[in-house]
C-alpha cells in the first residue's frame, strides 16, 4: 500500500520529520515560508499537510 503524501510547510526539528516518515511519503519545506502559489503547487498532489502560520485560503487548496 503506498503512504499518503503530506507537505511540511514549515521548518520543524528533524526528529518530528523522521517519525513522520515513518508513516508519511513527506515534502519537507525546511526554508523560508512559501508564497501562496508556491504552497499551493506544492500542495496540488499531497494528501494532507502540516502548517504554522500559513494563510490557506480556498484557492491553494483548489
Amino acid at each position: 500500500m503506498a503512504m499518503q503524501k503530506i507537505l511540511v510547510a514549515r521548518p520543524i526539528f528533524p526528529d518530528v520529520i523522521e517519525r513522520l516518515e515513518q508513516y508519511f511519503e513527506v515534502d519537507w519545506n525546511n526554508g523560508d515560508a512559501l508564497a501562496p502559489d508556491a504552497l499551493a503547487a506544492r500542495l496540488a498532489d499531497k494528501d494532507g499537510a502540516l502548517t504554522a502560520g500559513d494563510p490557506v485560503g480556498a484557492a491553494t487548496l483548489a
